[in-house]
């Protein structure tokens, strides 16, 4: 009996241990097993343990108490695994709509993040072709900048060495050395055109280092644009340089002995050329062409006249005032005997040069009378009314000091030669006049 005891204690354990087993598993394919075993056991044909296992009712109705209440907690678990499944379910349906609409945007957003990386990358692409395109442009422009400054020194430095050539030349000029004031204008005049050589060769430079350049969509490079005109800012001081050159040198050929009229008169018409409105290309002109008229030895007619004239008028008309150009003008007159003329410009010279020198003064008051005298104003000799004036000391101012180391008595001289031989002229007035003519070639000197 004991052991029947025994072991159907040890069934009973087992049978909790299956139990335990069964609530913790919760599968019911073990609880219709163990049932099934159950129900084995009941149909033991044991009679000891049938006897007292119905003598333990409260044992039996335990057990049963716990396998339903084993029973009832897997079906809880069961339903509680259900609901937790279908909400499971549902949550990971509406994660999964928000996972896709969030791909979806992030797509789009990756995407046009793309497309605007490519334009960014086409604008850089474009801003570094833009940027290299000035680049080349500003290395142009610098290399340009050196050689203008470069020639801008250059042309400072020609162009003071060529006012100092002048400086020495209007020196010897003054001095009486007309050959050696030559020689500096001629070397002032070729400073001059190697600064201009300088420059275009420099132009060239620039021109051919620019052509190779496209224009681009830079800043720089639709500002840039070369046009290499060194010379521009010194153009003026160049001119007047030049300009003052042929002066000199006019000067000069025209005050040398033997004087170069011919030349004093192409070099009035370069200066002429140069310069339209200046007075002193006319003045030489007109000192060439009268000079080298009254070396034919006639007398001046209309034809060679009018040129001398025309010079002289428009030397006047550009300086109306202390020109000495009224008295050049009076004397061709006087020698193509257009003797109104020749008084007018004569008076008006007297007039408009009050500080003229004593040669300037006699020269003028001679034109004057003899010209009166020729047109029947005056009948006083003319011999006596010009050592009337000469003595007369308020006239000119005092003793007179003529200078006539610079003035031509060839002109007076022809004029002689024409009134001696003249038929149109009273006998004697032809007289009077070879009277003054004598008494004013005695200041011709020897």
């Amino acid at each position: 009996m004991a052991d029947e005891e025994g072991s159907a204690r040890s069934e009973l354990d087992h049978l909790k241990n299956r139990m335990e087993s069964l609530e913790k598993s919760t599968e019911k394919a073990e609880i219709e097993a163990l049932k099934t075993q159950l129900k084995k056991l009941e149909e033991t044909d044991v009679a000891g343990i049938v006897t007292r296992l119905n003598s333990k009712e409260t044992i039996d109705t335990h057990v049963g108490e716990s396998l339903k209440r084993a029973l009832e907690f897997k079906d809880n678990i069961i339903t509680g695994l259900t609901a937790s499944n279908s909400a499971l379910n549902l949550q990971l349906t509406s994660r999964w709509d928000f996972f896709k609409t969030m791909m979806s945007l992030i797509t789009l957003l990756f995407s046009a993040a793309f497309v605007w990386q490519l334009v960014r990358a086409q604008q850089i692409e474009d801003l570094h072709t833009s940027l290299d395109q000035d680049f080349k442009i500003l290395k142009v422009e610098r290399r340009i900048m050196q050689l203008e400054a470069q020639n801008q020194a250059n042309t400072v430095a020609a162009l003071l060495k060529a006012s100092t050539l002048l400086h020495n030349g209007y020196r010897d000029s003054q001095r009486g050395r007309h050959g050696s004031a030559i020689e500096f204008a001629n070397k002032a005049l070729a400073e001059v055109k190697r600064l201009e050589e300088t420059a275009q060769q420099v132009s060239k430079v620039i021109t051919d280092e620019s052509a190779g350049l496209e224009r681009g969509q830079g800043r720089l490079s639709q500002q840039l644009v070369f046009v290499p005109n060194l010379l521009q800012p010194f153009q003026a001081t160049i001119e007047e340089v030049r300009y003052s050159c042929y002066d000199l040198q006019g000067r000069s050929y025209f005050l040398s002995k033997p004087s170069d009229t011919q030349r004093v008169a192409e070099i009035g018409n370069q200066m002429i050329d140069l310069n339209k409105r200046r007075w002193e290309g006319y003045h030489w002109r007109g000192l060439g062409l009268g000079d080298v008229t009254s070396k034919n030895l006639h007398s001046v007619t209309p034809q060679e006249a009018n040129p001398i004239i025309e010079a002289y008028r428009q030397s006047l008309f550009f300086q109306p005032t202390n020109n000495m150009d009224r008295l050049n003008l009076a004397e061709i007159l006087f020698a193509a005997q257009q003797w109104g003329q020749a008084e007018e410009e004569a008076t008006r010279f007297m007039t408009e040069q009050p500080f003229a020198s004593d040669d300037q003064k006699i020269l003028s008051h001679f034109f004057l009378t003899v010209s009166r005298y020729m047109l029947g104003q005056s009948s006083l000799p003319p011999r006596k009314d010009l050592e009337a004036w000469i003595s007369n000391k308020k006239a000119w101012g005092g003793k007179l000091k003529p200078d006539w180391s610079n003035y031509s008595f060839t002109v007076l001289g022809i004029f002689r030669k024409d009134i001696q031989g003249s038929a149109t002229i009273q006998v004697d007035k032809k007289r009077d006049v070879q009277d003054v003519l004598d008494w004013f070639l005695k200041f011709e000197p020897q």
